[in-house]
């Protein structure tokens, strides 16, 4: 059962990190950010997409914080 559960986690996780990216390459980093704040697990992909979204669409602001 435990494998399961940490299984299902890391697709949930997959999903959550996959739905920020596609804000970011539409360039909607607000709703990126929405969504980053929501999660309820946040790994290196997660944070890595936010900082790079945020250096393109040109929010130096938001990626320092």
């Amino acid at each position: 059962m435990h494998r399961f559960v940490s299984t299902d986690a890391r697709q949930k996780l997959f999903s959550w990190n996959a739905f920020i990216s596609v804000y970011v390459d539409f360039g909607n980093i607000e709703s990126a950010r929405r969504f980053f704040d929501a999660m309820p697990q946040r790994d290196s992909v997660s944070w890595i997409t936010m900082i790079v979204g945020c250096s393109k669409c040109g929010d130096v602001v938001l990626s320092d914080s």
